[in-house]
Parts: C-alpha cells; sequence; structure tokens
C-alpha cells in the first residue's frame, strides 16, 4: 500500500544519504533495486561540488517521478540541497513550485525560488524526459506517472528571461536567478535545522530614499531597520523559541512606503 511504498523510499533515502560509494543502488516499492548513476561524473555537477557558498538546487523538467527521484538521488549522494521533496521544505511550498515548472510559468518560478535561503541555482536537465522511448514507459510500474508531451522544445530559453547561464555542459545547464524587482515586501524562507545551527541574519537593505524597514520572524517582530539608497547593513540574532517547529521559517522584511531591495541575504554562526 501507500505506507509501504512510504517507508521503502524512506529507507532509501537513508541508507543513500549515509553512503560515501562510488555508485549505489536505490530499493524502489513493486520495482525492485535500480542502480543510480553517478551525478558528479557530470562537469557541472563537479564544479557544484568545489562550491564554497551554500546553495540549493531546483531541477528541471519537473514531470516524470522516477526521472525526478534518480536525480535527486544522485545529487543527496553528492549532498546537495534540493528544494523539491527532500530538500527540506514543506510539501506544500514544494509542489507550488511544481506546478509552475509544469504551467512553464517561469516568472512564478522565479518569484518562488526567490524566497529560499541558501540560493536556489536552476539545474536544467539536457537529457528531456519527454523524448524518452515508449519501450521505457512500458516498464514504469503503475504508481509512476509517464513524461509529460507538451515539454517546451528549449528550457534554458524558457528561462533565460529570469536567470542567467553560468555553466554548462553536454548534460545540465546551470543558471543563476536575476536578481527580483524592488517591493514593499522581501522575504525569505529556510529551514529550522539551518537557522539554529547558524542563527545571525545579515543583509544588506536599499532604497531609493531612506525607509523604516519591519522585520518579522513567523509574523513575530524581531527588529526595525533602515534601507538606504547607499545600501545598509542589517544584522540580527534569530531567538531559539521564534523558530518553528515545522520544516521552515518565514522571514519577512516590509516597507510601509516605498520598494525596497534585500541583498546579500546569508544565515552565519557569527
Amino acid at each position: 500500500g501507500r505506507a509501504g511504498q512510504a517507508a521503502g523510499w524512506l529507507l532509501a533515502l537513508l541508507l543513500l544519504a549515509v553512503s560515501g560509494i562510488e555508485s549505489a543502488n536505490v530499493y524502489i516499492p513493486q520495482w525492485g533495486f535500480r542502480s543510480v548513476e553517478r551525478a558528479a561524473d557530470s562537469p557541472v555537477i563537479r564544479r557544484l561540488d568545489e562550491r564554497r557558498t551554500p546553495f540549493s538546487l531546483a531541477m528541471v523538467p519537473m514531470d516524470e517521478r522516477y526521472r525526478e527521484s534518480m536525480r535527486m538521488f544522485a545529487l543527496l549522494r553528492e549532498r546537495h540541497l534540493s528544494v523539491f521533496g527532500w530538500g527540506g521544505f514543506k510539501p506544500l511550498y514544494a509542489r507550488k513550485i511544481q506546478a509552475a515548472v509544469g504551467h512553464h510559468d517561469a516568472t512564478r518560478v522565479h518569484a518562488l525560488l526567490a524566497n529560499i535561503w541558501p540560493e536556489p541555482l536552476l539545474l536544467v536537465d539536457g537529457n528531456d524526459p519527454g523524448v524518452a522511448g515508449h519501450d521505457l514507459h512500458a516498464r514504469f510500474p503503475a504508481f509512476v506517472r509517464p513524461a509529460a508531451t507538451n515539454l517546451p522544445s528549449d528550457l534554458v530559453q524558457l528561462y533565460a528571461e529570469v536567470a542567467e547561464v553560468i555553466d554548462q555542459d553536454d548534460t545540465y545547464t546551470l543558471m543563476r536567478l536575476k536578481p527580483p524587482a524592488p517591493a514593499r515586501l522581501a522575504r525569505r524562507i529556510f529551514r529550522t535545522d539551518l537557522a539554529r545551527r547558524l542563527p545571525v541574519v545579515q543583509a544588506t537593505l536599499r532604497a531609493e530614499s531612506p525607509t523604516t524597514v519591519t522585520v518579522t520572524l513567523n509574523r513575530q517582530l524581531v527588529a526595525t531597520a533602515t534601507a538606504t539608497p547607499g545600501g545598509a547593513p542589517f544584522q540580527c540574532r534569530l531567538a531559539p523559541d521564534a523558530l518553528t517547529r515545522s520544516v521552515f521559517n518565514e522571514l519577512d522584511f516590509e516597507s510601509g512606503t516605498e520598494p525596497i531591495t534585500l541583498e546579500a541575504f546569508r544565515l552565519s554562526g557569527q
């Protein structure tokens, strides 16, 4: 049943998370063991491993459950965070992102991803599941959705208005989101476990004229600040009891008068 499937997926994830081997097999309920391709064989992924700044990955397309899962397993084996499913964000937010991806709504995808910390990088899989052979589909178990047939032919071009290419190889294209436009509300969401380990918020607040900014954590006031034309540094320590017991927290920077820009946001242990 569904409980057994969920337990099987969880067991596979736990086994994979503690594995440091070069290759792995994953047990999938109703299907048995399947090998996981080593993602680091891609030059893009190898260079991702060398990055020293925190990041998370949003992988597209998101239309085929089996392929999505195998990509996630492979990338998790390299200790990368994913904003979909197993990245720590509650399922509802992940479903919103997946729905926007499924509707090819690049603007909506950008708006949702831009809220997340660590910074999401868009990883476009060039092996388009929409052109997978029908013989592969015939081997899918009943609970695996078939690939979508209406995928855009050029996903990189689809997201070009909201993201820029920063790396590319024969399999993957890595894109960084363009900065959001100034707005009266700037939000960042982050995992509770990360905030407990890195409780200090650091950022720069910018506006066309000096503007008072209210900072709330999960709708509780934590600070007031000022955004300036030259960019004002902001720092505050998050109280442990203000963090949620659920999956993620919302930190809002809100101006009641004019749009602001939130730059260089990060959590640190200092």
